[in-house]
């Protein structure tokens, strides 16, 4: 009996030390790895690279903002993907900043992954159908969390969305969207990996812009300079 008692002791000994050397680990990689590093997406290049026939998401896509504004900003994202909807807080601020310079085309690319994505596009899609893109595309990234909570018309009736009929049976629909199709076709060629993936006048960009870096790619395109020219992508990933 003693010595299964030694032994009990022994074991208990040594799962506290474990338990410290864990604790420790834990603590020192919160002190060595920032909170950004360890949720941010995986970036998947290091500097800004330049896309052949960009211009074709512009045909793809559905733009907000002028066909003729010197920054033309693309944005493959996913309506359930959680940095898409925290980005979206910076492309508020942009549009509202830039509203002639800046111009910004969504191109759909819902992951696999994400339950509900898909479906959110298709509702997206019904209400530019009606004109109020814009508002249920806010609404949408807002509410992510109440996706397969809340139904798709009530999304259409906080958006304004007057024949609340014809969205019903857009949503309700079961054919492929074309847009989504030719968007995922033109991401596999980019090489995009996730979402969001942000282009600007061609450059896809390692991570998506502030609007600090916004400032700097507006000027360098007022200035006749490349977009990205002199902008620290990573400086302003790490901040956020």
């Amino acid at each position: 009996m003693k010595i299964d008692k030694d032994r009990l002791s022994e074991i208990g000994a040594g799962i506290l030390v474990l338990c410290a050397v864990v604790t420790t680990i834990l603590v020192v990689r919160r002190e060595f790895v920032p909170d950004s590093m360890a949720t941010a997406p995986t970036i998947a290049q290091s500097q800004p690279r330049f896309i052949d026939g960009w211009e074709d998401v512009l045909t793809v896509g559905i733009r907000s903002g002028a066909a003729d504004a010197p920054v033309q900003v693309i944005e493959f994202t996913d309506f359930q993907c959680p940095y898409c909807a925290h980005f979206e807080e910076t492309v508020k601020t942009i549009r509202d900043r830039y509203p002639d310079q800046v111009a910004f085309t969504f191109a759909p690319f819902p992951l696999d992954f994400h339950e509900f994505a898909e479906a959110a596009q298709r509702a997206a899609e019904c209400a530019h159908n009606q004109g109020k893109f814009d508002a249920i595309r806010s609404l949408l990234f807002e509410k992510q969390q109440a996706f397969g909570a809340d139904s798709w018309t009530d999304f259409a009736m906080q958006s304004g969305i007057v024949d609340i009929s014809q969205f019903e049976a857009c949503v309700n629909d079961t054919k492929p969207l074309e847009r989504i199709e030719h968007s995922k076709k033109l991401a596999d060629k980019f090489g995009v990996k996730g979402t969001p993936t942000v282009l600007v006048n061609g450059w896809m960009l390692p991570a998506p812009p502030s609007p600090e870096n916004f400032d700097k790619i507006v000027q360098n395109t007022a200035e006749g300079r490349p977009a990205t020219t002199d902008v620290n992508f990573y400086a302003t990933n790490a901040q956020n």
